[in-house]
């Protein structure tokens, strides 16, 4: 067996981990939480970045 790889072989290889599909490596719990806010975020129900700075401030002190 031949353990060195080509260039392209490498190239390609990064190439297939930099696009692989994160949404494949999320729990489905995670996915349903993505999903609720994106209907949320679609329905108008969001806040302004201001808003949630003001909200978590004392962590970001």
């Amino acid at each position: 067996m031949n353990s060195k790889r080509t260039k392209p072989d490498l190239v390609n290889s990064v190439h297939q981990k930099k696009h692989q599909d994160w949404w494949t490596n999320l729990s489905i719990d995670e996915k349903e939480e993505i999903k609720i806010g994106l209907t949320q975020a679609d329905k108008g129900n969001v806040l302004s970045n201001k808003t949630v700075m003001k909200r978590f401030h004392k962590w970001h002190s």
